[in-house]
């Protein structure tokens, strides 16, 4: 494996360590009950951060009897993309 290929496995890992935290940060914070200045704030940060892939899943797969299957999906595409870049840095010539 060239320097190159580590270099981009370990991007694609820790891209998809942090979309994986920030998914799920985002899927338990809709299910506890918060208050205050700094709960919403986080919540505004992981919002901005996540619906940029959460939207698009949930016009395609809206709630279920109130049940947000999104960051689910979103986690399973994540994962599915991680194994195709994985696949395509290892397919790299060097």
């Amino acid at each position: 494996m060239s320097a190159l290929q580590a270099v981009l496995l370990d991007a694609v890992d820790f891209a998809y360590r942090v979309f994986f935290v920030l998914l799920l940060a985002r899927a338990l914070a809709s299910w506890l009950p918060g208050s205050g200045p700094t709960y919403y704030g986080v919540l505004r940060v992981l919002r901005r951060l996540t619906d940029p892939i959460l939207v698009p899943i949930r016009r395609w797969l809206p709630p279920i009897h109130g049940l947000d299957l999104s960051p689910l999906l979103a986690l399973i595409l994540l994962g599915l993309v991680r194994r195709l870049l994985v696949s395509l840095i290892l397919a790299l010539p060097g």
